[in-house]
């Protein structure tokens, strides 16, 4: 596919339309954001109410990124950074339900390019994301039943190096302050 390939640069977007969708993820700059090759997302806001069912967020319902190493050799992880994201809107889900994301989605891979449903998980050689974040603020009103937060519903990530540095979170929510429920997520 060669979207895997396409760097987008998603720097000062905002969202100040209501959003509703009838299913699964539905957010305020993108419902499914995928592959992210840039190395970092800065100042994106959302001031419009955002409902859905599953993986629902002001700024990303999911942010889903596997790295595909197609050399098998690399020893750098892939480093992203997400900077500046904002939510003032009220969020309304079910599960997986943020502020600012609703489910982040990291994994390591090695790829096969002679058939796409096969990975071999290996981070002993650096196929993996670190995933930085900086200045997430949440002012709006998340409500959902599992894996709610004001910042982000539901993180996985493979290795315990992905790391909330500063965070602002003022809504009123269902669930959790600031993250939902976590897999190798460090809040500092």
């Amino acid at each position: 596919n060669s979207s895997r390939n396409t760097k987008i640069t998603a720097n000062q977007l905002g969202n100040t339309g209501d959003v509703s969708g009838s299913g699964n993820y539905v957010g305020g700059i993108a419902g499914y954001s995928e592959y992210q090759l840039t190395e970092t997302m800065s100042t994106l806001t959302n001031s419009g109410d955002i409902t859905g069912l599953d993986s629902v967020g002001g700024i990303f319902g999911i942010a889903y990124n596997v790295y595909y190493n197609q050399s098998y050799n690399t020893t750098t992880p892939r480093v992203l950074n997400y900077v500046d994201f904002t939510n003032s809107g009220a969020i309304v889900g079910n599960n997986k339900v943020g502020g600012l994301i609703g489910y982040i989605y990291m994994r390591g891979s090695n790829y096969n390019s002679d058939a796409e449903s096969e990975f071999n998980k290996d981070t002993t050689e650096g196929n993996y994301y670190i995933l930085y974040v900086t200045n997430a603020v949440n002012s709006g009103a998340v409500t959902g039943q599992s894996a709610v937060a004001g910042i982000f519903g539901h993180v996985y990530t493979d290795t315990a190096n992905s790391t909330l540095y500063s965070y602002t979170q003022t809504g009123v929510v269902s669930g959790e302050q600031v993250v939902g429920t976590s897999e190798n997520f460090t809040i500092q």
